[in-house]
């Protein structure tokens, strides 16, 4: 879907882990900008923060109800 052109990518944690077929799926099978992982109260494993942030350093994680996020405004470098 990268021809997609997707920016906001909220992907299950579980495909956020070192995994080299999950790293291919959500690199080359989904893209997106920006991945936000997200996960269910009862879901196994439970999420580790820790390994998402180390796979992908970029992802955007929301630690509390109601937090926000902006979008960087895009820069033409011409």
């Amino acid at each position: 879907m990268p021809e997609r052109s997707i920016d906001l990518s909220f992907i299950q944690h579980f495909y956020l882990t070192s995994d080299s077929t999950s790293k291919q799926f959500v690199t080359k099978g989904i893209g997106g900008k920006y991945i936000i992982p997200i996960h269910y109260h009862f879901t196994t494993p439970v999420m580790d923060t820790a390994v998402v942030k180390q796979n992908y350093p970029e992802a955007i994680f929301f630690d509390e109800e109601l937090q926000n996020w902006m979008i960087p405004q895009y820069k033409n470098k011409i």
